[in-house]
């Protein structure tokens, strides 16, 4: 016995099933790769950032602030 032959309306809703699965999986893979390149955008951009900002305050210049406050903490400590 032959199989059933499709009707119109079951292979329409195959194909448009299909399509949105389709279309999710490219939207999935759009979504990742616009993610990537502004990750890697921003890890270029932050360098420069830090960068300019170590510059204004001196290099090292929070280190020695840090280094400061722990001289000040283990003195208060002492007294």
């Amino acid at each position: 016995m032959p199989p059933p032959r499709l009707a119109l309306v079951d292979i329409l809703h195959r194909t448009f099933i299909v399509g949105c699965v389709g279309v999710t999986l490219y939207g999935g893979y759009l979504a990742f790769s616009v993610h990537e390149n502004t990750m890697q955008k921003s890890k270029g951009g932050y360098s420069k950032l830090r960068e300019a900002e170590m510059q204004q305050t001196g290099a090292g210049f929070e280190d020695q602030l840090a280094a400061a406050a722990q001289d000040a903490v283990a003195q208060r400590h002492r007294d």
